[in-house]
């Protein structure tokens, strides 16, 4: 291992937890608001909602959301309650209106 331009000779083990894919409306935690901001965006390439990187927004990207539906950002000390509802609109309504 490098350090300072100099090797050493140990290593330093890093253990991160990981940030869980699908908060793509940026607010720390996984919710119906992220469901709603993917729908928005659906068939289209809006680099924010895509979180696969594939170029367009779909079933692919929301998958990401469901796998990690209520999370919040472990990095995060005060992430935000997740909202299961959002002006009426849940996540089985999101998911009825994109066709999943």
């Amino acid at each position: 291992m490098k350090e300072n331009g100099e090797v050493k000779p140990y290593s330093k083990a890093l253990y991160y937890n990981y940030a869980p894919g699908g908060d793509v409306n940026k607010d720390n935690v996984i919710d119906v608001n992220d469901t709603l901001f993917i729908k928005k965006y659906w068939k289209e390439n809006k680099r924010d909602a895509d979180v696969n990187y594939d170029g367009v927004v779909d079933g692919k990207d929301m998958q990401y959301v469901l796998n990690n539906y209520l999370m919040q950002n472990p990095w995060m000390e005060n992430a935000p309650k997740a909202e299961k509802k959002y002006q009426g609109k849940t996540l089985e309504d999101v998911l009825k209106e994109v066709g999943m």
